[in-house]
């Protein structure tokens, strides 16, 4: 272990010695080439007839490469979250029911509802008349047929009307797969 983390490897191997159940824990290690690479530890007590410890089993896995790209999304989410909410324009996302799942401050200026009020609701700016076209625009996405500036007309909480225009994009889960439509709206 690199010298700052040495206290903290005595401390999970104390914990293991005098629990006796596994223990996982990780830690950085420096390698031979000076590179520090972090590790995690899978740790178990062998104990001997009189039920004292005998052997201490410990596996490590090179995790640094995971480790880095949890800190890139990290540093990702922080970057995207800021530039939803410094954004001049509406940013939505929607699940495959028109059900919100993002809603920026500018959305809650041009369209008047606040974020709390939306939610987890189906998006409420759509007119009564153009509810088929929300569907057409989410399955369109869905299918790989994103919305590049279409001009639309959306309501607003007062229940005026706004001109708009609209860019969509497909957001995936971390397996890859669909999960919702990004909404730019100018």
């Amino acid at each position: 272990a690199v010298p700052e983390e040495a206290e903290a490897v005595r401390t999970a191997f104390g914990s293991l010695l005098a629990s006796r159940a596994p223990h996982r824990h990780e830690n950085q290690l420096r390698c031979g080439d000076g590179q520090i690479r972090r590790v995690l530890w899978s740790d178990a007590a062998l104990l001997d007839a009189a039920g004292e410890v005998e052997y201490v089993v410990a596996t490590g896995t090179d995790v640094t490469e995971r480790h880095w790209a949890e800190e890139d999304l990290l540093r990702t989410n922080l970057a995207l979250r800021s530039l939803i909410e410094a954004s001049p324009l509406a940013i939505l996302a929607l699940d495959r029911s028109g059900t919100v799942r993002v809603w920026s401050p500018a959305a809650e200026r041009v369209f008047g509802w606040t974020r709390r009020e939306v939610l987890g609701r189906v998006v409420p700016t759509i007119p009564e008349d153009r509810s088929e076209e929300l569907e057409r625009f989410i399955r369109d996405t869905f299918e790989g047929k994103p919305l590049s500036g279409v001009e639309t007309v959306r309501r607003r909480k007062d229940g005026s009307l706004v001109d708009v225009a609209i860019w969509t994009s497909l957001l995936r889960n971390p397996q890859d797969e669909p999960e919702s439509v990004l909404c730019v709206i100018a």
